[in-house]
C-alpha cells in the first residue's frame, strides 16, 4: 500500500486484513502480590497467514489507591510474556509494556495503562493476547475499571477497557 504525499510516496509495509476487539467491563480487585497476574482483558485473533504480522493496542484502566503507588502491565501472548520489555542487564528493575505511579496519596486517581506492540506470532492458530498487571512497589490490589473507593455515587463512576488486534498483511 502506497500513499502520496507532496513530498513522494510512502510505502507501508502491508494492510489490515482483520481486526478482533475484546473488552472488560467488569469491576474487579485482584491482588497479583508479587506476581504477574491476569487483569481479565484479553483478544484472541486467529491469523490467516504464518508470516502476518500482530498489532496490539490495549486501553485498561486501573487504580491502585491505599498508599500503593506502582500499577504495571504486561502484554502475554498464550503464558509468554511478548512485550519486547526486559529488566535492564546490570540492574533488577523489571520490564513493563505499561507502567503509572503516583505518590499522592491519590485514593480516587485513575489511570489509563495504554500500550502498542507488534507482534509476530508465526501460526495460523487462534492466538490469545492478555494483558498482566502488578503492584510493583507495595504488591498491593490492582482495581479494574473502577477506583480505590468503590462507592455507589455519582464520584465513583465505572469504566471499561478493551484490547485490539490486528491482522496486518505481510507485502
Amino acid at each position: 500500500m502506497a500513499i502520496i504525499f507532496p513530498e513522494g510516496t510512502q510505502d507501508f509495509p502491508g494492510k489490515a486484513c482483520q481486526i478482533k476487539l475484546g473488552t472488560y467491563t467488569s469491576q474487579a480487585t485482584i491482588n497479583p502480590g508479587s506476581s504477574w497476574i491476569h487483569s481479565g482483558l484479553s483478544v484472541t485473533i486467529t491469523p490467516t497467514n504464518s508470516s502476518n504480522k500482530i498489532l496490539v493496542l490495549a486501553k485498561l484502566e486501573a487504580s491502585s489507591g491505599n498508599n500503593n503507588y506502582i500499577t504495571c502491565a504486561r502484554l502475554y501472548r498464550g503464558t509468554t510474556h511478548v512485550s519486547g520489555a526486559t529488566s535492564p542487564s546490570n540492574g533488577s528493575r523489571p520490564g513493563t509494556w505499561a507502567t503509572h505511579g503516583t505518590q499522592d496519596y491519590n485514593n480516587y486517581g485513575r489511570h489509563d495503562l495504554i500500550g502498542a506492540y507488534i507482534d509476530s506470532p508465526s501460526t495460523t492458530s487462534a492466538t490469545t493476547y492478555r494483558v498482566y498487571v502488578r503492584d510493583l512497589r507495595d504488591n498491593g490490589n490492582i482495581y479494574i475499571n473502577r477506583g480505590y473507593y468503590d462507592e455507589n455515587s455519582g464520584s465513583n463512576p465505572v469504566g471499561n477497557s478493551w484490547m485490539m488486534a490486528i491482522e496486518l498483511e505481510d507485502s
